[in-house]
């Protein structure tokens, strides 16, 4: 009943959001609009620090995010005064750490881009008296957040815990839009006289003709430390890098270091090893150094961003760039790998927490909310109105030059966290309006979107967003942690020959020992306390 009574408010607020909203943003949901008054906060001279990392991209341009023009806007409107804090490049999760080692000194918000940076989650930085629960201050201080979590019932399961809200998440209530895949160079596709592989089979097909024909070039890179680029082959034996749902009955957690699956996908990876469509150092190369070789014509096809992959190749000029369907074992096989449909975790959780070392919560409350305004949620995904973006005449925001062709030379990636705010805690509208790089280009947005009629592309291996408690949290965090170094660092070895896949049982045998038992049964009491709710 509470549940329904909250709905019901959520919806009201939502009608009485502006007659522009109406008029603009037509079939997206929009958040509420500003309250007559709410902005700028009625206490002046207020200044809080807010540590986040900052996007590397735009560290290129801008010392800090004070010099972000969406969050310079955010200050004025809200006049609160933002002191950044920002972690050097590649220590995000260590700095996070020694933050939360000394209470006294953590700044008033952190904005993390995974709850379970902290041993526990949330839950347990809030038993640890490390941060706030928000939900005796939203009514007063955050009323368009409030709605926000409030729209529906998944996003109400995902952001209230227990009857309690400890931040503030990135939130969408749009349906995803797929972004990584295999891209290759469409050029030399052409000149095999192929069309886009999606069996196993085709895609080892092009992997020969690539040997065969363009000596020197690998023809594969599958970037192995990311989950979205390892569903591309994986989905393929029904199982995801992470935790999953068995497709058998779609209720048992699996996990993908012991999937039924996986095996088989090892074998696959050690066939494409050995006959050498992976490079030699293919565990060492990274991301930045694969994308600089397939833009040199060194490797044919890349896990990746399909946007930074197309940006890329229009900017070079030298070939062109196409993507390909989701991996699979047969023309008609149904992956259930697709990304998943919840208001929370796309490409991370992206969530705020107030500290309990923060002297004014109802401030810090009230300038989080501000990105979950009508107003507010504009400003974040498309920058300044008037400088960055216009209303179009189809009531859809249009970026400027200052976004598409950047006079001081950034990149559509740099643009997104230099001048507007691509991830953080807001309300986001979806990329095929929000992404400059789809948005403003109708090949983009088709290169993007090519495969959205596949219909064999599922979603039914994602897990939804269970919540453990603070204990389970604490105790599957140890096991994984075992787990997890274990099972990657033999993960390469198979792949690589280092370890025959003879001795797979008793690497199964050794993640016994490593109480992976215990971790299901962890997930497995989570989800079942989901479906019983």
């Amino acid at each position: 009943m509470k549940k329904l009574v909250a709905l019901l408010l959520c919806l009201m607020m939502v009608c009485m959001s502006s007659a522009l909203a109406a008029e603009h943003l037509a079939g997206y949901y929009n958040p509420p609009a500003m309250n007559e008054g709410q902005y700028p906060i009625p206490e002046q001279g207020v200044k809080l620090t807010y540590w986040m990392p900052i996007n590397a991209g735009a560290a290129q341009f801008i010392a800090s995010y004070d010099e972000n023009p969406s969050y310079q806007k955010a200050q004025a409107d809200t006049g609160v005064d933002i002191e950044f804090i920002h972690p050097a490049s590649g220590t995000d999760k260590e700095s996070f750490g020694l933050l939360t080692n000394v209470p006294e000194k953590m700044p008033d918000m952190i904005q993390m881009t995974r709850d379970d940076w902290y041993n526990g989650g949330l839950e347990a930085m809030y038993n640890d008296g490390l941060i706030v629960d928000l939900t005796p201050y939203l009514e007063e201080y955050a009323p368009q957040y409030k709605a926000v979590t409030e729209y529906n019932d998944l996003g109400y399961r995902q952001m209230h815990q227990d009857g309690k809200v400890l931040g503030f998440w990135k939130v969408t209530y749009a349906d995803k839009m797929p972004y990584n895949r295999f891209n290759v160079n469409q050029t030399w596709l052409q000149e095999a006289g192929m069309k886009e592989p999606k069996t196993i089979a085709e895609y080892e097909a092009w992997f020969d003709w690539i040997l065969a024909n363009k000596p020197g070039v690998t023809p594969a890179y599958i970037g192995m430390d990311s989950e979205l680029n390892m569903n591309l082959t994986m989905g393929a034996f029904d199982f995801i890098y992470n935790w999953y749902l068995d497709p058998a009955d779609g209720r048992t957690v699996k996990h993908w270091a012991c999937a039924d699956g996986y095996k088989d996908w090892l074998e696959l990876m050690n066939r494409w090893y050995q006959k050498g469509y992976l490079s030699s150092d293919f565990a060492s190369l990274t991301l930045q150094e694969a994308q600089a070789q397939f833009d040199a014509g060194k490797i044919a096809s890349i896990t990746d961003s399909v946007d930074a992959t197309f940006n890329r190749a229009t900017a070079n000029g030298v070939y062109t760039v196409t993507n390909l369907p989701y991996m699979r074992k047969a023309e008609d096989s149904v992956l259930g790998s697709n990304l998943a449909s919840t208001p929370v975790g796309d490409g991370g959780m992206w969530v705020t927490v107030v500290t309990t070392n923060c002297k004014n919560i109802e401030a810090a409350v009230r300038y989080l909310n501000y990105g979950y305004t009508y107003e507010g949620a504009l400003t974040f995904t498309f920058g300044v109105e008037g400088k960055h973006w216009n209303w179009g005449e189809d009531g859809i925001p249009k970026f400027t030059d200052e976004i598409l062709h950047n006079p001081l030379g950034m990149t559509i990636s740099n643009v997104s966290y230099a001048l507007k705010c691509h991830f953080a805690s807001k309300y986001c509208y979806p990329d095929d309006i929000g992404h400059p790089g789809v948005a403003s280009n109708q090949e983009a947005l088709r290169i993007r979107t090519m495969w959205a009629g596949d219909k064999n592309e599922q979603n039914f291996l994602q897990m939804p967003p269970v919540t453990l408690t603070a204990d389970e949290s604490s105790e599957q965090a140890d096991i994984m942690a075992q787990v997890n170094t274990y099972a990657q660092e033999m993960m390469y070895k198979f792949i690589t020959g280092a370890e025959p896949l003879d001795n797979y049982d008793n690497y199964l045998k050794e993640l016994d020992g490593l109480n992976m038992k215990r971790a299901l049964e962890i997930e497995q009491d989570a989800l079942n306390r989901f479906y019983a709710d």
